[in-house]
């Protein structure tokens, strides 16, 4: 029997954008991936989030297969969780380029503060503990290992041209850093809705972790993802499987669509998969 690794995307996928889950319970899913393991699946987490973000979620729902974060740059594999060595030499750059970030922004800009550490935790505490004086603010994720990440925000929701501004200055300040230390152009992906970029190696895609995972696992093992956007494409040897709301264009991709979305839509998936329909397109 052909052994199976499922991974399983983060946003917009397993969780919403709250990182709850949606339409069922937390109960209803972790049932339903019990089934799925013990059926004989290996279930994982494929994400560009931090592998620290993951930890977490992947405990809470008791999985047994690997942690693949910013975007294939990072793998943990059970039960020992250190990050491979041969990536200690990135990870070190990118100590030096958030570094160099910090003087830049600490030394040139004298209307921002700068926080860093977990974004996350930091909105819920400046949400509480807002300085008198209107000041932009610029979160610097530390978590992330090969890749940078940061958001702005601002007390006033009429300056978010102003904070969309920083985050544009932001981004080119990390450009030129970041081509000076590496020797190459990043990949930089703003996002206005929650003023954020995120800062990639520009060779960075989920899919260059497969060697690693076949390595681990081995060739004899099925590999089957769960996702909602085209950045969830492993290649034409994966099986994919799609949840309701994701992308047209990744559901042109996929072998199975869930009519549900998120949460009952994995649970969908992961059905289908129990029941051999990665053998054939649906």
């Amino acid at each position: 029997m052909t052994k199976r690794l499922v991974l399983i995307d983060i946003d917009n996928t397993l969780v919403n954008i709250d990182l709850g889950f949606d339409g069922c319970s937390a109960d209803q899913i972790k049932i339903a991936l019990r089934k799925a393991m013990s059926s004989g699946l290996t279930i994982g987490l494929h994400s560009d989030r931090p592998a620290f973000d993951l930890f977490a979620i992947h405990k809470n729902l008791g999985l047994n297969g690997p942690i693949i974060a910013e975007k294939g740059n990072i793998l943990h594999f059970p039960p020992k969780w250190d990050m491979e060595p041969n990536q200690d030499h990135r990870f070190l750059m990118f100590q030096f380029l958030k570094t160099e970030l910090l003087n830049i922004l600490l030394t040139e800009f004298s209307d921002i503060d700068v926080f860093v550490g977990k974004n996350q935790k930091m909105f819920r505490f400046l949400a509480q503990n807002r300085p008198a004086e209107n000041r932009k603010i610029v979160l610097i994720n530390n978590y992330r290992k090969l890749s940078l990440a940061f958001n702005v925000c601002e007390q006033d929701p009429e300056s978010e041209n102003l904070c969309m501004n920083l985050v544009e200055q932001t981004a080119k300040i990390i450009r030129n850093l970041f081509t000076a230390i590496f020797e190459q152009e990043p990949t930089i992906e703003i996002y206005p809705a929650t003023r954020a970029c995120i800062i990639h190696l520009r060779d960075s895609h989920k899919r260059n972790s497969l060697p690693k995972l076949f390595r681990q696992y081995g060739a004899g093992h099925k590999i089957i993802m769960i996702g909602d956007s085209a950045f969830d494409f492993l290649g034409k040897d994966i099986t994919h499987c799609a949840v309701e709301n994701a992308s047209a264009e990744y559901k042109a991709l996929c072998n199975f669509i869930a009519q549900k979305d998120r949460t009952c839509g994995v649970i969908e998936c992961l059905k289908w998969i129990q029941r051999g329909g990665h053998h054939g397109k649906r």
